[in-house]
């Protein structure tokens, strides 16, 4: 997703080493999608959410 420019990475340099992701503007430009896809699941695949099984 960091190539793709969908989120950013950013080190500290600290003890622990510390590293933060941030979602980039083109990556919350999928939130939208991201949300149909959550919806249509929840819809047709409720099982999945339900017993942790695959299934229609």
């Amino acid at each position: 997703m960091e190539k793709s420019g969908l989120i950013k990475r950013q080190f500290f340099n600290q003890t622990p080493i510390k590293t933060e992701y941030t979602v980039t503007k083109k990556g919350k430009e999928l939130k939208s999608i991201i949300t149909q896809m959550a919806a249509f699941s929840m819809k047709h695949c409720r099982n999945v959410f339900q017993d942790g099984k695959q299934g229609l």
